[in-house]
């Protein structure tokens, strides 16, 4: 024989809470507040400090004295950007950017790698050499060819006359 299972009786609804007891003509409600909100919680037990108006009571703080303890270091104006390097004389931008490419041809047959400023430093050497070689031969232009010897690469300039 087996006992019935015995199950615990059901928890008691819940009450609902007693509703107000009705109005009387004697009693009044509170009027609602309309001219000022409730204060925050917070502001309860402390109060904010800044009264209204406040900004005007005051005269304005100047901007320097609100740079710290310590004075601020003028800062420099970034120097201009140099102008873009021209071909020397007696070159044009097609003559330049054919030297540019067998000089990127000649580094990659030798096995290095031109660099993302190579253009800029071969523009750079021709640009101060030109000017030398013209002077010293007394000559127009200057002719540039890229000549590869004992592996490495080099710039050859030779006077126009």
């Amino acid at each position: 024989f087996t006992p019935p299972s015995v199950q615990p009786p059901p928890p008691p609804p819940p009450r609902a809470a007693p509703p107000p007891p009705p109005a009387t003509s004697s009693q009044k409600s509170p009027p609602a507040p309309t001219a000022r909100p409730a204060a925050a919680p917070s502001q309860v037990t402390r109060p904010n400090p800044i009264q209204p108006g406040a900004s005007q009571q005051r005269p304005q703080v100047p901007v320097e004295s609100m740079q710290g303890p310590f004075p601020r270091q003028p800062t420099k104006q970034p120097a201009a950007a140099p102008p873009p390097m021209r071909a020397p004389p007696g070159m044009n931008d097609a003559d330049v950017n054919a030297l540019y490419a067998k000089y990127v041809s000649a580094k990659k047959a030798v096995g290095d790698d031109p660099g993302p400023g190579a253009f800029g430093k071969l523009l750079k050497t021709i640009n101060t050499q030109a000017p030398k070689i013209m002077e010293q031969y007394n000559a127009k232009g200057v002719e540039f060819s890229i000549v590869v010897k004992d592996n490495q690469v080099i710039i050859k300039a030779k006077p126009k006359p």
